[in-house]
């Protein structure tokens, strides 16, 4: 796995600014429901899981020098791959509200890597954590994210091991 300064290419435009707060408007909605609700709603998707941006999959090309993230593959069909999967992570140790991890990070820029189409499809889902997972953001913190407006995770897990 090659080593990648993130501090290199910024996050792209829209994970950024009004694009960032509109897009993660949902997801905070989403944050304020009451844990029962919330257990039994789908977390939203996000633009970029529908496939709705343009310019992240050019600045990963970029950020990885046009190679897959894991096996180094110089390849045409390289992809988005979120590192910590945006829903549904797995295995789900027994918790309620397993689906929602870890779909704040939706549009988080550390969370995207470039990947070839054999390493994407291994274990999409699959992210083993060793103890227990990270708390589920409150409102507040995912919040503080959107206002931030930079695209870039800094509560937690993300920013002391992906730091921009």
């Amino acid at each position: 796995m090659q080593y990648i300064d993130r501090r290199r290419v910024p996050p792209p435009e829209e994970l950024r600014g009004d694009r960032l707060f509109s897009n993660g408007e949902r997801m905070w909605q989403f944050l304020q429901l009451e844990p029962n609700r919330r257990a039994q709603t789908r977390a939203p998707q996000s633009s970029v899981q529908s496939g709705s941006y343009s310019s992240v999959l050019p600045a990963l090309h970029s950020l990885f020098h046009g190679r897959c993230a894991f096996c180094e593959s110089q390849t045409s069909a390289l992809d988005i791959h979120y590192f910590r999967p945006v829903n549904g992570a797995e295995p789900h140790y027994g918790l309620v509200d397993s689906h929602i991890y870890y779909a704040w990070l939706a549009n988080a820029w550390q969370n995207f890597y470039l990947a070839c189409a054999d390493c994407n499809a291994h274990g999409r889902n699959y992210f083993p954590v060793k103890g227990r997972r990270a708390p589920i953001p409150t409102q507040e913190m995912y919040m503080k994210y959107l206002e931030s407006g930079t695209g870039l995770w800094q509560c937690g897990l993300l920013k002391r091991e992906l730091c921009c």
